[in-house]
């Protein structure tokens, strides 16, 4: 059976075909009427100066319609639809789910990241060598880069999930130089300290929080380099954490870490660590009141 994302590819790949016949068609029908002219026979038609034009404005137009519809396939490749891009069948008729807390999807602006206390859509980066930008439809960051968004709430260090939703780096090794990392800060247990999402490519998941009991639980995965992941995890108001990867839950044992600290309380965060120059691509990030049980892969949170 076809996954969502699959058939979306072949609708863009139809798209494309669908193009260039128009295109083609378009193309054939304007040169008949170059050469045959408004009185019907190569005596009425225009000049060859005008034939080559009309010619080369058609091959722009099917140039453009072809260049247009493989972005589209392209987009739909790199970016796999969530929330309401998602047809609401996917979803069982239910539609997305609203996350209470924090939603970002990073569809509403583009650009570069500036460092704190500058901002682009209240983004800044707070630390690491690299970069990071807004594509109107994703997260990019090239190089070790930490940025961070206020939530405009005061959170709390349990009773508390999220989702997490990226693309592993397909120049990914496997020795763990490839750190893909979402999280939040708060400040209920004084200095404001973070907890955090943690996963390599080596196939390690951490969470790590000052709420959970025995200050982070981890486990394992199988990484997929170049492959979507969904990652939905918990707190519950005990402390105890899950963490679920593509709906899969994933066994988690007491770990001792260390707490990290330094972005402002009650702010969002996503920290991209890869090998300098390595190119990451993030699709979401949401926090949610409680622990629910978190909505399907192929619906998600809205945004």
């Amino acid at each position: 059976m076809a996954t969502p994302l699959a058939r979306t590819a072949a609708r863009q790949a139809n798209n494309v075909n669908g193009a260039a016949a128009v295109a083609e068609v378009a193309s054939a029908d304007r040169m008949e009427g170059i050469l045959d002219g408004p009185l019907g026979g190569f005596g009425s038609a225009p000049a060859p100066a005008a034939v080559a034009a009309e010619a080369e404005q058609v091959a722009r137009s099917l140039r453009g319609a072809i260049v247009g519809a493989l972005n589209r396939l392209a987009e739909s490749v790199d970016y796999p639809a969530i929330g309401p891009g998602t047809p609401v069948a996917a979803c069982g008729g239910g539609g997305c789910v609203t996350a209470d807390i924090f939603t970002d999807a990073f569809h509403t602006t583009s650009g570069p990241i500036p460092a704190c206390p500058g901002a682009l859509d209240a983004w800044c980066q707070f630390s690491g060598a690299g970069s990071a930008s807004l594509t109107g439809s994703s997260l990019r960051t090239v190089g070790v880069s930490r940025i961070q968004k206020p939530t405009g709430m005061i959170l709390p260090a349990v009773n508390i999930s999220g989702r997490f939703d990226f693309i592993e780096d397909p120049a990914e090794t496997g020795i763990g130089s490839w750190i893909y990392q979402a999280g939040y800060v708060q400040d209920g247990f004084g200095p404001p300290s973070a907890t955090v999402l943690y996963l390599d490519d080596s196939g390690t998941v951490l969470i790590a929080g000052p709420g959970i009991a025995g200050a982070a639980g981890i486990g394992t995965f199988t990484p997929q380099p170049g492959g979507r992941r969904i990652v939905d995890w918990a707190i519950s108001p005990a402390g105890v954490p899950a963490i679920s990867i593509d709906g899969v839950p994933i066994p988690l044992t007491p770990a001792a870490v260390f707490t990290f600290s330094g972005p402002p309380a009650n702010s969002a965060l996503v920290m991209m660590e890869p090998p300098p120059g390595q190119n990451i691509i993030t699709l979401g990030s949401w926090l949610i009141s409680g622990t629910p049980a978190p909505p399907p892969l192929d619906c998600g949170y809205c945004w």
